[in-house]
């Protein structure tokens, strides 16, 4: 009886969930794992080393990029460890 209630809660709510499997899957094949993020561009490293330099002598740091792109790289990047930051960008509420 469970398999049969599971197959027929699959059959209705599949569907629905096929969207949501399309973008995980879309959203894997650009980060596979978040937490390798720092490792596909060497600036991204240094970046890492540099941050944490600067966090425990207690400066702040800016950021510029000419990409919006490069901003959601940043984002993940900045989520990853914990950074709080403030994205300014023509998505920005005033």
């Amino acid at each position: 009886i469970k398999e049969v209630q599971e197959s027929l809660l699959l059959a209705e709510v599949g569907p629905l969930l096929a969207p949501l499997r399309k973008a995980i899957v879309h959203h894997q094949l650009f980060f596979p794992d978040r937490r390798l993020i720092q490792f596909d561009c060497g600036k991204l490293q240094e970046l890492a080393t540099l941050l944490r330099h600067l966090r425990m002598d207690g400066h702040r740091c800016l950021i510029f990029t000419q990409m919006s792109k490069m901003l959601d790289v940043l984002e993940s990047f900045l989520n990853l460890y914990g950074y709080t930051y403030l994205r300014l960008d023509g998505t920005t509420k005033p």
